[in-house]
């Protein structure tokens, strides 16, 4: 799988144990927003950095997760009712939205057509795209209506949910409270003092008995 090839690229299993599981997911998706193709990253849409397409990517993935499509057209006219067009993806650059959607964190679906490449990579994005559009003033209680209801997350958006403490600090303690029992990808939560209040929380991380 892309997600696995990423990490090894990336790191040593010894390696692996010892990071944080954001970091490690944030290192796995700059590996695969990353264009690989030397001639094409002189020119078009394989110019672009994978920092400038970090916020087009997640947008894609929010869009894609929340609204439960299909996958994303890569035509500027979709044929398909549950495969939006990349150019409805209006918040952010269209060109850099149809640039991450040629990266590796996406493959081919449909004709035309693709899905994320990983979940658990997706819904990192998603979360880290979310957040950023929290901090710049979305509404704490917008987003949470966009994932769930009565601000507990649907069984579908858990994994993003999950992601949202690590991101979203300062509504850490809410958004443990809401789901406390899910997890941001594999093997870990959130970080600092909010950890303690994490049920699925490893052993040995330092927290008051309880």
């Amino acid at each position: 799988p892309a997600i696995v090839h990423g990490l090894y690229e990336l790191l040593t299993l010894d390696e692996l144990a010892k990071w944080r599981n954001d970091l490690l997911f944030d290192s796995a998706a700059e590996t695969l927003l990353q264009e690989h193709n030397t001639s094409r990253q002189r020119t078009g849409i394989g110019s672009f950095t994978t920092e400038e397409l970090r916020s087009a990517a997640g947008a894609a993935c929010a869009i894609r997760i929340i609204g439960d499509t299909a996958g994303l057209s890569l035509a500027e006219n979709s044929i398909w009712q549950d495969i939006p067009s990349y150019r409805k993806i209006s918040l952010e650059d269209t060109q850099k939205v149809l640039a991450a959607l040629s990266r590796r964190a996406f493959k081919a679906s449909e004709e035309e057509a693709v899905d994320y490449t990983h979940r658990t990579v997706a819904e990192f994005l998603a979360a880290q795209w979310l957040s950023n559009k929290v901090r710049t003033g979305l509404p704490i209680d917008r987003l949470l209506a966009l994932t769930g209801v009565d601000g507990v997350p649907v069984s579908a958006l858990r994994g993003l949910h999950a992601w949202l403490p690590v991101f979203l600090t300062e509504y850490s303690d809410r958004l443990i409270k809401a789901d406390p029992y899910g997890v941001p990808g594999p093997f870990a939560g959130p970080q600092g003092s909010h950890r303690c209040r994490w049920p699925l929380r490893p052993p040995n991380t330092g927290c008051p008995p309880e």
